[in-house]
């Protein structure tokens, strides 16, 4: 019966050792592709900054009451530029706006007077983008009569400013109405937007006006322009400078301030920030490239002296100072 057995269990053991080794199959998975190497991220027209990419254009907004300097500062880019063999366009609505200019004997610069918003002024800036004539700086005097002009296109339904039209806006009955006034807005934006990214140098000019100011409800003295666009013109421009007169004894001074001011709206992206009795646009150049002069005595005492008086867009001098 033991050897019974155990022929038994020798007969198993040797079963089992004849049985072949069982593999399991491997359960079917999805295809997986190919692992590849992720390119770096990258942001898309983005680049470390150097010398070379400095801003090499200005964009100089000038607001200030009628005769007070703006037009003869234009002149100074004028005969600066053309002085140096470049080419520079004046355009403006009236041809009056230029005799500032004759008086001076500025002269040798191109200009163009703008008799019809609707079939001038697009293609005035479709030709400068494309340059075939090489202008280094343009001079846009009267962005005020500008807008006008496009409240006058949107308020006669694009068809011009007929006889008819003239005659309801004289009588009072030709308004603005909200739409009327976003139009405007968007017009007068979609021209300037694109305008002041022109690779050259670009002095806009406009009257003062003196206004509220939203934000602290004191008057402040903004570019005379209609709509929201008064208190956001300025963000449009690397320098925002209020021309004015001063009168000191028995001299009488053009001046230009583009220092902060907490009733005048002013900009200065070139660090002057300064008074400037006579200002040239050369000052601003060599600004940018970094040299920039000192205020002269006179400068820093017109420059104490500014003092605008409520509800009006006037320069007095302190008392203080007139001693």
């Amino acid at each position: 019966m033991v050897e019974e057995g155990a022929e038994t269990q020798r007969a198993a053991e040797k079963t089992e050792e004849e049985q072949p080794e069982v593999v399991l199959a491997e359960q079917p998975t999805e295809a997986q592709p190919p692992v590849e190497e992720q390119p770096k991220a990258k942001v898309p027209q983005v680049r470390t900054r150097s010398a070379k990419d400095k801003i090499k254009h200005l964009s100089i907004l000038v607001h200030g009451d009628s005769g007070a300097g703006k037009t003869v500062f234009c002149g100074t880019m004028v005969k600066y530029m053309v002085g140096a063999g470049l080419k520079v366009l004046y355009v403006v609505l009236n041809e009056d706006e230029l005799m500032t200019l004759d008086q001076r004997g500025v002269t040798g610069y191109d200009y163009q007077v703008i008799t019809n918003y609707e079939k001038q002024l697009w293609p005035l800036y479709l030709s400068l983008r494309r340059n075939p004539l090489g202008y280094s700086g343009v001079i846009l005097d009267g962005l005020g009569d500008f807008q006008q002009a496009a409240k006058d296109y949107e308020l006669s339904g694009n068809e011009g400013v007929g006889a008819k039209f003239m005659e309801e806006a004289m009588k009072g009955e030709h308004r603005m109405a909200i739409q009327n006034w976003g139009n405007l807005l968007e017009m007068t934006r979609h021209f300037l937007d694109p305008f002041l990214k022109l690779p050259m140098h670009k002095i806009v000019t406009c009257i003062s006006e003196a206004d509220d100011d939203p934000k602290t409800g004191r008057t402040k003295i903004y570019p005379g322009l209609q709509g929201s666009l008064q208190q956001l013109i300025a963000a449009h421009f690397s320098v925002v400078g209020y021309s004015y007169i001063a009168h000191w004894g028995a001299n009488t001074y053009y001046c230009l301030t583009t220092q902060p001011h907490e009733a005048i709206a002013t900009k200065d992206r070139t660090g002057l920030c300064k008074v400037m009795i006579n200002p040239n646009f050369r000052t601003f150049l060599e600004a940018l490239d970094g040299k920039k002069s000192l205020p002269s005595a006179q400068e820093q005492k017109l420059a104490r002296a500014l003092v605008v008086r409520p509800q009006a867009t006037k320069v007095v001098i302190a008392e203080k100072e007139k001693e």
